[in-house]
């Protein structure tokens, strides 16, 4: 966003400094500026954000090439930088997010874009996102649909596997879980995945799932994985 025409908000949003840390445009000074004062506390943050954001796109990828052509992206924040409609165009998708900031400004990023909508939603409340309405018009949920929870289940309950089987009880077989999960060297996200079959290599760090290339950046402090409803 530019620094002139319009008027700036005075207060950095995690989405935008978000998405200043993958590289996007969608922020503000503001944000920028309180992005900078968190690289000095955490300086590897961005290589983190990153990381995280291109197992989204690889895993994206591997489900698509399998035929999954529904995505559930819960915790979504801004749909930019290889965003899962920038990653798998066409395929139709839903944006959750639970700031309705966020998600009023989504919906301006996806005009033009059909197959993408963006909802308000949280996770903490799963049978509300899949009971609403535009959620139902926009995915057919008698069909497979994969549900992303990147760097978010953490966030919102101390032990998210509860929310996360009431999530997944009522999707198609064939549906599939993405997630990725902070570590602190102790946190094994295994039990997340309970009644679904982990997918090859399992759970991983996120550098580590499905590698595109032989150079890998240092290990980032989330842990990742991809199951299958069977």
């Amino acid at each position: 966003m530019s620094d002139t025409g319009g008027m700036e908000p005075h207060v950095p949003h995690v989405a935008r400094m978000y998405d200043y840390f993958l590289g996007g445009h969608d922020n503000y000074r503001v944000d920028r500026e309180a992005a900078a004062h968190v690289l000095e506390i955490v300086p590897g943050i961005r290589e983190d954000a990153r990381a995280n954001r291109a197992f989204l796109g690889r895993a994206v990828r591997a489900l698509a090439d399998d035929g999954i052509g529904q995505f559930l992206d819960i915790g979504s924040g801004l749909p930019t930088c290889r965003s899962v409609h920038e990653v798998v165009p066409g395929r139709t998708t839903v944006y959750v997010d639970s700031d309705a900031q966020v998600v009023s400004h989504a919906r301006t990023l996806l005009d033009g874009v059909p197959e993408a909508l963006a909802v308000r939603g949280d996770l903490r409340k799963p049978s509300d996102i899949l009971n609403n309405p535009a959620v139902g018009q926009h995915l057919d949920l008698d069909r497979p649909v994969a549900v992303l929870l990147l760097a978010i289940a953490h966030y919102v309950a101390d032990d998210p596997q509860p929310l996360i089987t009431e999530l997944m009880a009522p999707l198609a077989p064939g549906s599939h879980l993405v997630l990725s999960h902070v570590s602190d060297g102790t946190t094994d996200p295994r039990p997340l995945f309970a009644g679904l079959d982990l997918l090859p290599p399992g759970v991983v760090t996120v550098p580590e799932w499905r590698p595109e290339d032989l150079v890998r950046p240092p290990t980032p402090h989330f842990l990742c994985g991809v199951a299958r409803k069977p």
